[in-house]
Parts: C-alpha cells; sequence; structure tokens
C-alpha cells in the first residue's frame, strides 16, 4: 500500500509532464516554483500554464534568488482564459522574465520583494482582457521593464501606490488598448521616476496618471484631452518631465512641464499647436490629500 506523500509526489510527477502545473483543481492549474525547484534540482526557462484550464496561478517564491528570473511565464493558451495571476514573491523572482499574458480576460502581476520585477517584457492580453500589476509593498522594485499592447486589450492599471514603492525607468506601450490606462504613483518615498508612458489614442480612452514623484518623464498622447495627469503640490514631484502630444520626441510638439511657486501649480510651458487643446495646468493635489485619500480628484 503506497503512503499518502507517495501518491501525492507522483501525482505532482504526473502533473507537472501533463503541463507545467504543480496542483490542479476542476478549473485552475497552480504551479509553484519553489516546490518545483526543489523537486527538479533546476530552473526552467519555459514555465507554461496547461491550456486546458481557465484560470492558473503561477507562484515565484523560493529561498533561492531568482526563482523565475530569465524565464517566459505563460498563461493559458486559450480563448476561454479567465485569469492568470503571477506572484513575484521574491528576491529577483521575476527578473528578466518574459510574461505572456496571449487571451486571458484577466492578468494580474504581483511585485513583492526586491528587484522581482525588474527588467520584465510583459505582453498584455488581447481578447477583451485587462492587465494589473501590483508593487505590493515598501520592499517592491518593479523597474526597467516595459509593457506591451495590442488592439484587442482593454485596461493596463499600475498600482505603485504603497509607501516605499520603486516603480522608475518603466516604458508602457498603452497607444493601442481601447480601454483606460491608469498609473497610480502615490505614498511617501515611491518613485515613478524615468517613466515613458504611450497613451492609449483611442478617442474613448483615458489615460491617468497620478504622480507623487515621476521627475523626468515623458508622457506621449495623440488626444490630450483625454489625458488626466496630475502631479503632486511640490516642486520636484514632475520636475523635468514632458508631455509629447504625438508619439515622437519632435522638438516641435514637446511641452515642458513648469512650477509656479507663487500659484504652486504644474503648468505646460507652452500651449502652441498641435497641443491647443491641452489644459494649460496639469491638476494637482496636496501630498497629505494623497496620502489621505488614496487617489487625487
Amino acid at each position: 500500500m503506497w503512503s499518502f506523500n507517495v501518491i501525492f509526489h507522483l501525482l505532482t510527477i504526473i502533473s507537472i509532464v501533463n503541463g507545467d502545473c504543480t496542483y490542479n483543481g476542476s478549473d485552475t492549474c497552480i504551479i509553484d516554483r519553489g516546490v518545483d525547484t526543489d523537486f527538479n534540482g533546476t530552473m526552467e526557462n519555459n514555465i507554461t500554464c496547461d491550456s486546458t484550464y481557465s484560470s492558473c496561478i503561477i507562484i515565484c517564491d523560493d529561498e533561492m534568488d531568482g526563482i523565475c528570473s530569465d524565464s517566459y511565464l505563460q498563461c493559458p493558451k486559450n480563448d476561454n482564459c479567465d485569469e492568470c495571476i503571477i506572484n513575484c514573491n521574491s528576491r529577483l523572482s521575476c527578473q528578466n522574465a518574459v510574461i505572456l499574458s496571449y487571451r486571458c480576460r484577466y492578468v494580474e502581476i504581483n511585485i513583492a520583494e526586491f528587484s522581482a520585477g525588474q527588467h520584465i517584457k510583459i505582453h498584455a492580453p488581447g481578447n477583451n482582457g485587462s492587465l494589473t500589476i501590483n508593487a505590493m509593498n515598501n520592499n517592491s522594485h518593479f523597474a526597467s521593464s516595459v509593457i506591451y499592447s495590442n488592439s484587442e486589450t482593454n485596461n493596463i492599471e499600475i498600482h505603485c501606490d504603497e509607501n516605499g514603492n520603486k516603480c522608475e525607468n518603466n516604458t508602457i506601450f498603452a497607444q493601442e488598448i481601447h480601454g483606460n490606462f491608469h498609473l497610480y504613483c502615490t505614498g511617501d518615498n515611491v518613485n515613478c521616476d524615468h517613466t515613458k508612458i504611450h497613451c492609449p489614442s483611442s478617442n474613448d480612452s483615458l489615460c491617468d496618471i497620478e504622480c507623487s514623484m515621476c521627475s523626468n518623464s515623458n508622457i506621449y498622447s495623440f488626444n490630450v484631452d483625454k489625458l488626466d495627469w496630475r502631479c503632486a503640490q511640490d516642486e520636484y514631484s514632475c520636475v523635468d518631465s514632458k508631455l509629447f502630444c504625438g508619439m515622437n520626441e519632435s522638438i516641435l510638439s514637446q511641452h515642458p512641464l513648469i512650477y509656479e511657486n507663487e500659484s504652486k501649480q504644474w503648468l505646460y510651458e507652452n500651449q502652441a499647436d498641435p497641443c491647443k487643446k491641452a489644459s494649460n495646468s496639469i491638476k494637482m493635489q496636496s501630498t497629505s490629500i494623497i496620502r489621505q485619500n488614496g487617489t487625487i480628484t
């Protein structure tokens, strides 16, 4: 008679062979790379959710640094995928990874440790799917990464709104999405400096950006009347940042931000065409209001 542990170990082997599922239920494939690495002794470059499941959770959590680094993290490749959740929980866990969302309706990436979200290439979902990225705590480091979208992507949200989050040097290509883009960069000691955002080009899409610290950032927009950019009410939050009316860095289309000390407002430096639709002032709130309400209005 086999013991429970032996049976469980054999089931684990079978589930690894039939996909990368460490555990599975009726609808969900769970991949725990800490468990699989202990068993296999090596990390794999392809971490693939079984395509027969409508939901998948990838857990990158282990005492060894870089448990899912330099890997392809692949959501279920089918039109019936409801959600795909990737948890980058340990140090360097998802560094240099490529995340393929395919056609999942909802993809969530959670960054919880130092450099866990550094140098990632993220392909947002099609099939009217949405992407959410969460920097979970003050150890979170989502940086120097690139997000790609497509015409079937709905919404993209990035939450760097916990005290101490590091979300700098990211580039977001959201110009093709048909939903809305949101960046929440609020809280004490948050850093979203050197961010490049290509806003949605659709006339129906909002580009919503909230900044406690987004210095040296570039925002590109075809529809500046749909751009809602809010900087904290201090002279450093958006220093050396620019609005580009379009998707290139033509000197004729750029509008640097300047801080007016007397009125405590961020203003576009000039209002020449083709940015004449842009509001003359960047909306702002004090950092105390940001911390109190969680969002800026």
